[in-house]
């Protein structure tokens, strides 16, 4: 009845380890299951279950310098791939370049501790315990920090 409305987009991961894979697998198979039973009146025809699969992953380290970024800091920043940096080694080491994609780097946004309306918060949906680490040397993300850190990230 709902197959047409609902479009489940296949995650490619950008790291093997990355989690958001097997995350995004259930998700998957629960979509299967209930669109086999036609049972997308209880996943609120189906957007709750897209939903989850775009939720933020909150990474727990700077991929530079390894500091711990809990959910709640402040000091957290992220690329559009959610590459994951401290405030510091943002601005002084990368340049408000990410040395992964070429994109600029904006503030975390902060999860709600407390579910605030149904479904949400960190009880629901908690951050990623996966550290990540940077795999391009220090020399190669100097080079492409330097390159785009005077162009404005819309014209990159």
């Amino acid at each position: 009845m709902y197959e047409s409305s609902v479009r489940v987009r296949k995650y490619e991961p950008m790291w093997p380890s990355d989690t958001r894979d097997y995350e995004l697998a259930i998700v998957q198979r629960k979509f299967e299951a209930a669109r086999r039973t036609g049972g997308f009146d209880a996943l609120a025809n189906g957007e709750e279950l897209l939903h989850s699969a775009s939720m933020l992953t909150l990474h727990p380290n700077c991929e530079i310098c390894d500091a711990d970024l809990p959910p709640e800091t402040d000091q957290a920043r992220i690329c559009t791939y959610e590459c994951t940096y401290c405030a510091s080694c943002a601005e002084a080491v990368l340049k408000g370049v990410c040395p992964n994609c070429g994109g600029n780097i904006v503030p975390r946004p902060i999860r709600p501790k407390g579910a605030w309306r149904s479904g949400t918060g960190l009880d629901n949906h908690p951050a990623s315990t996966t550290r990540r680490h940077n795999k391009y040397s220090v020399e190669d993300r100097k080079a492409l920090s330097d390159k785009l850190k005077d162009t404005p990230a819309q014209d990159r």
